[in-house]
């Protein structure tokens, strides 16, 4: 009497790497995968799982097609890191959805640590049922996200001749995040005048009325934010210089937000401005080579009519009685700035 003995099922040809980019769509991890039996024709589970290096909560996610006509259903437990497969089909059938198998991580931060993949198939016998595992690799790339300015861009004001240094933030608080950078040590908050300056009158600064501190106007001054030096000016602040603030590890999002919610505009003409409209320009380098998309503030600048002025009088005219018509003042002087 010969009695038979299951052989488990096999998998093979698993070992390729995936080189997954932050940001991409989901990705076939290996396409190269070969399933034996030697003594089943069929199949009736398989598992894939990330059994290395998984980061949970729905930042590694593994998906599948399955076969045309195989009936294979399964999900993916985002907890644990497995993919569970079930449904009676042929080897090939299962070769084929095992090996469309994808990868994607959903986060804007992921870890970079290459995950290991472990391939295993059931072939359904009461023993021997469990091919040995077999395993491929993705690679994780991290791409830098850019710093985002929101509750800025659009604003407007309008600037009335002689008014005090004004913020140019003048709606909801200007609003600052970086998804991927905890502080933007290396990198820069930039305000320009990018259409209408007029150099010898337009000022770009900083509010010292809440908490942030400026050591001095020179370039290379401290700047603070409650008590802490988060960088220094890059330029003097003065008419016609951007605003540069070059920015240290001290920097983090919400003091760099405190820094933009503090930028102000002055004309310092209080006579005769020029009163076209300047597009202020802000924008947030994360040191990481990332430049928000520029946050623009228009500024309405109007004039105010200074009234005109005589001076110079004081002469005395002495008039003799009898005398002709005699000019009183030749001495008079007449202005007006605007």
């Amino acid at each position: 009497n010969v009695a038979g003995v299951n052989d488990a099922p096999a998998a093979s040809g698993a070992g390729a790497t995936l080189a997954y980019t932050e940001g991409s769509s989901a990705t076939v991890i290996d396409s190269s995968l070969t399933l034996s039996d030697v003594d089943s024709d069929n199949l009736t589970g398989a598992t894939v799982t990330i059994s290395g290096n998984f980061q949970s909560g729905g930042e590694d996610v593994l998906a599948f097609t399955a076969a045309s006509g195989s009936g294979i259903t399964g999900s993916f437990n985002n907890s644990t890191g497995v993919l569970t497969l079930s449904g009676t089909t042929t080897k090939a059938l299962y070769e084929q959805t095992l090996e469309s198998v994808t990868y994607q991580n959903t986060s804007d931060d992921p870890s970079t640590s290459a995950r290991t993949i472990t391939w295993q198939v059931n072939d359904g016998s009461s023993a021997n049922n469990l091919s040995s595992a077999v395993t491929s690799t993705v690679s994780v790339a991290a791409v830098n996200d850019v710093p985002t300015i929101a509750n800025l861009g659009s604003d407007s004001f309008t600037f009335t001749e002689g008014a005090a240094a004004t913020l140019i933030d003048q709606s909801s608080n200007a609003a600052l995040a970086d998804v991927d950078s905890s502080n933007f040590n290396g990198g820069n908050l930039t305000v320009t005048i990018a259409s209408g300056e007029d150099a010898n009158e337009d000022v770009l600064s900083l509010s010292t009325s809440g908490t942030v501190a400026l050591a001095s106007t020179n370039a290379n001054a401290n700047v603070s934010v409650g008590g802490t030096v988060v960088g220094t000016l890059g330029n003097a602040i003065s008419a016609g210089n951007d605003l540069v603030v070059n920015l240290n590890s001290a920097a983090t999002a919400a003091n760099v937000q405190t820094l933009v919610q503090a930028i102000t505009y002055q004309n310092t003409d209080t006579d005769n401005p020029t009163t076209d409209a300047r597009t202020v320009r802000a924008t947030i380098n994360d040191g990481d080579g990332g430049t928000s998309a520029s946050a623009d503030v228009t500024v309405n600048v109007a004039g105010v009519n200074d009234a005109p002025a005589a001076s110079g009088a004081g002469a005395t005219l002495a008039y003799t009685e009898g005398s002709s018509a005699t000019v009183i003042d030749s001495s008079l002087t007449l202005s007006d700035v605007d």
